[in-house]
């Protein structure tokens, strides 16, 4: 099977290829939500990349310097240089490292909303929720960011993604998979050709690990 980074087939709507992963959904999904899919922007509050991460979570994600502000990104000496990235630039640049704490960021709500989720269906509506509002402002779905969307609109989103409601999901629903990526990530230099064709065999997901943002395949 030979499949590129800009499949069509990578368009969060597409449900008919086995070989997208529930994380392809899950990131595909919360990509084009964030930013149509694009992973070198930069919004009008200074939120960064396709999943419009701001500095207090890329503090979370060890990314980015204690103290850090928003407005503070543009200087590289508050980036912490883990995974390779300097500079705020440097992170824009680098589709790999923006799934791979994407995946991070989603298991760590996912550790915290696990308790509380009725189903996986629930849980994952809920981790939706708390990357647009935080844990304690998706409590009530229809809290609203500052572009008015609701809690209530990425709950509806996320539990979409989810074809099997079960009566409790397990705490390692979306945990397994951010662990086995970071590991690998932790591998990666700037240059990673060679590092993500290793990965795409080893974790056998193709279209999560076109990590490159090049015509990049994988036969």
């Amino acid at each position: 099977t030979k499949m590129h980074y800009n499949d069509p087939k990578m368009n969060a709507n597409y449900q008919g290829d086995e070989q997208l992963t529930e994380a392809d959904r899950l990131l595909a999904t919360l990509r084009e939500k964030e930013s149509s899919g694009q992973y070198n922007v930069v919004n009008e509050y200074g939120y960064v990349g396709a999943y419009q991460f701001g500095a207090q979570r890329l503090q979370d994600l060890g990314l980015v310097k204690k103290g850090a502000t928003n407005k503070d990104l543009t200087n590289p000496d508050v980036w912490t240089g883990k995974y390779g990235v300097t500079s705020r630039e440097m992170f824009l640049n680098r589709p790999d490292v923006q799934d791979a704490v994407a995946l991070k960021h989603l298991a760590m709500l996912e550790k915290q909303l696990a308790g509380s989720a009725t189903s996986k269906k629930d849980l994952v509506g809920k981790i939706f929720a708390a990357h647009l509002l935080g844990v304690n402002g998706s409590k009530n779905l229809s809290n609203v960011d500052a572009n008015s969307t609701s809690g209530l609109d990425y709950y509806k989103l996320g539990a979409s993604l989810v074809s099997e409601p079960e009566i409790k999901p397990k705490n390692s629903y979306i945990s397994n998979m951010a662990k086995n990526v970071e590991a690998d990530l932790s591998t990666f230099t700037t240059d990673a050709a060679d590092a993500i064709a290793d990965a795409m065999g080893k974790f056998g997901s193709e279209a999560y690990k076109f990590l490159t943002g090049k015509k990049f395949t994988k036969d």
